[in-house]
């Protein structure tokens, strides 16, 4: 859907924008000095579609500066929070290997049946013994 989006508004653009640069081929003075415009030091001598283009460029450019100035402050959170998130991936993992080293898991014990028919609740080591709640 994309591609066929990008075809329906790209082919236009683009054959407007040739049309745009063949209808204004002819050649304009760029002048970059304020002082001496009838005699410029800095001036460029280019097409009118070049000049035009040139400043749509520069424009982009200058946005995409200015936004990536501006987004600075959540690209340095982000640094922040993935740095966070490795060292306590890492404390994580250092834990969980020191638990494995300390206590190897025992296999846990098959529930047997109660005489009703229904499974025997069966108490956690070290846990007050407690009535077992009624099955629903």
């Amino acid at each position: 859907m994309k591609r066929l989006l990008a075809w329906l508004f790209g082919l236009p653009s683009l054959i407007i924008l040739l049309l745009f640069a063949l209808a204004n081929r002819h050649m304009v003075t760029l002048s970059l000095d304020p002082l001496t415009p009838e005699d410029p030091v800095i001036a460029l001598t280019m097409p009118l579609w070049a000049v035009l283009f040139l400043g749509i460029l520069l424009g982009l450019l200058a946005g995409g500066v200015a936004t990536w100035f501006r987004q600075s402050k959540w690209r340095k959170q982000a640094r922040t929070c993935r740095r966070d998130l490795e060292m306590e991936r890492l404390a994580r993992k250092r834990l969980e290997e020191r638990a494995a080293q300390a206590a190897p898991v025992a296999a846990p014990a098959a529930p047997s049946a109660a005489p009703s028919g229904q499974p025997a609740v069966a108490a956690a080591p070290n846990a007050p013994n407690r009535p077992a709640l009624p099955a629903r």
